[in-house]
């Protein structure tokens, strides 16, 4: 899959109103890819010129030596001043949502399997039906499964990035 960033070789000497009409289309493309989907805008900036552009891109993420106004206005704000930590960011943000996607499998899953056999849907076949106390502890196990899943998430480390 490839994405395309609008003139990203020339992204250091974009004003404030050149954010913002590469936002709003009319600038460097539409907010729409060419092969369909919408595009989404991540904006990185100290706040010194470019406030109203983290304001307004779909993710704003201001570095820790900016000002106060883009402190404000981001969505994110990274406390320190190198962009290897916006990868760091992005890394995260992948880990999570794997971590939500596993979360929404096991527990879909397990509750499918645990409403069946607590309904007593498996008794003419099995001659077996769960009490209601085991019923009760087994959603219990499933959320502290899904709240061990989340928790995992606690060994995630920042990677290491070759600056050479």
């Amino acid at each position: 899959e490839e994405s395309h960033v609008g003139s990203a070789s020339h992204s250091s000497a974009l004003t404030a109103g050149d954010c913002l009409r590469c936002l709003f289309g009319g600038g460097f493309g539409s907010r729409t890819a060419g092969s369909g989907g919408p595009v989404v805008v991540a904006m990185v900036g100290d706040g010194i010129n470019d406030a109203p552009a983290l304001a307004l891109a779909d993710l704003g993420i201001a570095v820790g030596a900016g000002t106060e106004v883009a402190m404000d206005c981001a969505d994110v704000v990274l406390t320190r001043s190198t962009l290897f930590d916006v990868l760091a960011l992005t890394d995260l943000a992948r880990a999570t949502m794997l971590r939500i996607r596993l979360n929404f499998v096991w527990a879909f899953g397990y509750n499918l399997v645990a409403i069946v056999v607590a309904s007593g849907a498996l008794y003419p076949v099995l001659q077996f039906q769960l009490p209601p106390l085991a019923a009760g502890i087994s959603m219990v196990c499933s959320s502290l499964a899904v709240l061990g899943c989340s928790l995992s998430l606690r060994m995630w480390r920042k990677p290491s990035f070759a600056t050479g």
